[in-house]
């Protein structure tokens, strides 16, 4: 049996596409228009188009696939688009807790730039967060305050790892209409061709 979270996918993805889902209920009232709206939950997904392939690269993806075995394995996923940090790791400076979108973070120099930008992917152990708000410049003790879509599930203690180079999401593949599909097609150049993948966040 596989060690999960396994490794990224073997084939690198030809596009990808992250969505940051919030799960809400929203009822409106018949008479007065009142809308009211309940937070449920908050969710990153993933869709995956692959590109054309050879049969030696197809083989290989296929083997990752069949090792999730389905929705029961979670695999490790890093952006394409991380193209803005600056920064390397920095650290909680204080517990970010469960259902938290804020946090202090540490590790600058006193009044230093943060090389931060909003809309940047990053990583709180191990799950994906994206900036909503962050400070150019770090305060006089080298700290700087973030705000994120996509909340902690659990409570990070002060010291966690928070990372901006190479931020990192665990996620869990998604079943389509005839379940946990991992075959592939091979045309007549003997080039291979993957069906789209979806994933979803894993806790």
């Amino acid at each position: 049996m596989p060690t999960y979270p396994l490794f990224g996918p073997p084939v690198s993805p030809a596009t990808e596409l992250l969505k940051i889902v919030n799960q809400q209920s929203v009822t409106t009232a018949e008479w007065s228009g009142h809308t009211s709206v309940i937070d449920k939950f908050t969710t990153i997904s993933l869709d995956i188009n692959w590109p054309r392939m050879s049969v030696q690269q197809a083989v290989l993806l296929s083997a990752w696939m069949d090792a999730l075995r389905g929705g029961i394995g979670t695999f490790l996923y890093r952006p394409k688009r991380n193209v803005f940090a600056q920064a390397s790791t920095r650290t909680l400076v204080s517990t970010c807790f469960a259902m938290s979108s804020t946090a202090l973070l540490g590790g600058w120099s006193a009044s230093a730039a943060t090389g931060l930008q909003i809309g940047q992917y990053i990583s709180i152990a191990g799950q994906l967060h994206r900036l909503e708000t962050a400070p150019t410049v770090a305060d006089s003790s080298g700290h700087a305050t973030i705000e994120f879509a996509s909340p902690v599930r659990l409570n990070r203690p002060a010291g966690t790892s928070v990372e901006f180079a190479n931020p990192t999401g665990t996620f869990r593949r998604d079943p389509g209409q005839n379940g946990f599909e991992s075959g592939f097609q091979i045309d007549s150049d003997n080039i291979a061709e993957f069906p789209s993948f979806s994933a979803s966040e894993a806790y």
